[in-house]
């Protein structure tokens, strides 16, 4: 009889590692998966949870700080954690005592997240209009992307796995597919402008925001997001942003509005958009 053998491994580490994101996403294990690669799993070490429409890897860390002293008619600005060396800041989100957002804007109080890269901080940027007190608590998490990585790609598709091109990443109240969409330009010149988008179709917006780089102040790389209301004055808005849907002829358009200090700013900056939404088409 023949001695039959084989050069290679029948089952190779790529052949499983690519069954295995194959049926991830239908494994009934959710703590497992969602640990994996999930924004809704929330720790104190850095994980991948997606990927940017560049196709690096998405990651996202979460830190608390307590008993924050935040100074009166100027930002504050306290280091939340370090390991920021090389990040690019894509979103930030979090709460405080009461569970607000971040960015969070509440008349006096303002609060968003941005970078020290020359420090490699992760920074808590906070604005108080009145007298000086103390933040009991507060914490940030960090959605980023690093400059040192290159694209990568992955199997699944879910929110944080960005996209120039439209996907689909879940399911409205309604039974419709929710799509995701990442437009990628600049901050206009005009301070309000309309970005036309084409005719998606859209039926229910779902969520509309962006990001967009800053002039930087001092070793502080900042990360705005739109919407946003900053420390201008209350009569001119010099420091606001904001976003909204309209149709016009069939077509889909993201009204841009920024007051002038926010315009000045940011103009010339990249500005990425991330729509979700259903659509009447479906």
């Amino acid at each position: 009889m023949a001695d039959i053998t084989h050069n290679d491994p029948l089952v190779t580490e790529s052949k499983l590692t690519e069954f295995y994101n194959d049926i991830k996403p239908f494994l009934g294990c959710p703590a497992y998966v969602t640990q994996e690669g999930d924004e809704m799993y929330f720790s104190t070490e850095e994980k991948v949870v997606g990927r940017w429409i560049d196709g690096r890897p998405l990651y996202q860390k979460t830190f608390t700080k307590n008993n924050i002293s935040v100074s009166s008619n100027t930002p504050t600005y306290t280091v939340m954690g370090s390991g920021a060396e090389n990040c690019e800041l894509i979103y930030s989100f979090g709460d405080r005592e009461k569970a607000e957002p971040v960015p969070y804007s509440w008349y006096s109080l303002q609060i968003m997240g941005s970078l020290d890269t020359s420090a490699g901080n992760f920074m808590a940027e906070i604005y108080r209009a009145g007298s000086a007190f103390t933040l009991s608590s507060l914490t940030i998490t960090y959605i980023y992307v690093k400059t040192t990585d290159s694209a990568v790609t992955t199997v699944e598709q879910k929110p944080t796995h960005y996209s120039i091109d439209e996907q689909v990443i879940g399911t409205w109240i309604d039974g419709k597919p929710v799509y995701q969409k990442t437009i990628s330009t600049t901050v206009p010149t005009s301070s309000d402008y309309n970005l036309n988008i084409g005719a998606i179709n859209i039926a229910q917006l779902v969520d509309l925001k962006a990001i967009t780089g800053d002039t930087p102040t001092g070793n502080i790389v900042q990360q705005r997001p739109i919407p946003f209301l900053y420390y201008g004055t209350a009569s001119t808005g010099a420091w606001e942003a904001g976003m909204l849907l309209n149709k016009d002829n069939g077509d889909d358009i993201i009204v841009i509005q920024m007051g002038a200090d926010f315009k000045t700013r940011h103009q010339g900056k990249p500005l990425y958009i991330t729509l979700q939404y259903t659509k009447t088409t479906d």
